[in-house]
């Protein structure tokens, strides 16, 4: 039985997704492939060494699901806030794993009242090029940091998907336009220059990379990297400067208002309680102080 695109997409906003997409599924194109194996042997993902498991996964979808001919793309739009908080403004909510895994599992259930299919939704969560799909779905166009652009939405979003076992009877087409033209103010705003300018990432240099997935402590460089513009966790400066997304004007939430100092001194108990449920809970006490500690020397 073929998927209906137009009953999709109404079941993916009624799940609360702000855009859709549906695209066949398959391999990747070469590029992206040669691309990722260059970052990777130059040491662009730095400690992240999971992400040299499951390469040929990650670029065939029929070898993560056998049997998957379609892939939906979904996006969900989060505010950015133009400061007051040492944490970037995607985590200043839930857990987005949990968040789009919820509205994912919301589709899922819509299509299987439809068909026996067999589905494979993904967040973060398994090896799939996302924003190459979200591409070629229609989502969007990256720009020149690599972020996924959309023209009404912007590019504070949160993506995921779902792999399914049925051809669709329509398929969206990739956005053709460029999103940046001459504009840089991504590269030059990025304190530590991760961003490449041409679409690519040094993702070792990135400090949402420090503050959350880098293992040990830091060298002199990168304690300056989280002193030039203060943070303990993530970064989302590019986001912030790019003429396409918008901030909004209300205060941070109280419990991500916090100094340097406070979020030094957090406990273990308190941490997990208060932050348990949102992306913060990526880290542990001692990469919070790790990361907080910079700061105060």
């Amino acid at each position: 039985m073929s998927l209906n695109r137009d009953r999709i997409k109404l079941a993916a906003h009624e799940a609360g997704f702000d855009i859709c997409g549906v695209t066949p599924g398959g391999a990747v194109d070469g590029w992206l492939r040669d691309a990722f194996t260059d970052r990777l042997e130059r040491g662009c993902y730095g400690t992240m060494s999971w992400l040299s498991r499951y390469t040929d996964m990650r670029f065939d979808t029929s070898l993560l699901m056998p049997g998957a001919r379609t892939v939906i793309m979904c996006a969900k739009s989060y505010p950015l806030y133009s400061g007051g908080s040492l944490v970037a403004s995607y985590a200043m909510r839930e857990d987005y794993h949990r968040a789009v895994r919820g509205m994912l599992d919301k589709l899922c259930a819509s299509l299987r009242s439809e068909g026996d299919y067999a589905l494979r939704p993904f967040v973060d969560s398994a090896p799939v090029a996302e924003r190459y799909w979200a591409v070629r779905a229609g989502l969007g166009v990256c720009g020149r940091s690599g972020m996924l652009i959309n023209p009404e939405f912007g590019g504070a979003l949160m993506i995921g998907g779902v792999l399914v076992d049925a051809i669709c009877d329509g398929a969206d087409t990739p956005l053709h336009y460029d999103p940046c033209g001459g504009c840089r103010r991504c590269v030059d705003a990025c304190p530590t220059g991760a961003i490449c300018g041409d679409g690519g990432m040094d993702a070792s240099k990135c400090r949402s990379y420090l503050t959350i997935e880098h293992r040990g402590e830091f060298t002199s460089w990168q304690c300056d990297a989280l002193r030039c513009a203060p943070t303990v966790f993530g970064c989302d400066i590019c986001l912030r400067v790019c003429p396409h997304n918008r901030t909004v004007a209300e205060p941070v939430p109280g419990r991500f208002a916090l100094t340097a100092r406070q979020w030094f001194e957090m406990g273990t108990n308190r941490f997990r309680k208060g932050y348990g449920d949102t992306p913060m809970s990526r880290i542990t006490v001692s990469m919070l102080r790790r990361n907080a500690g910079v700061l105060l020397r």
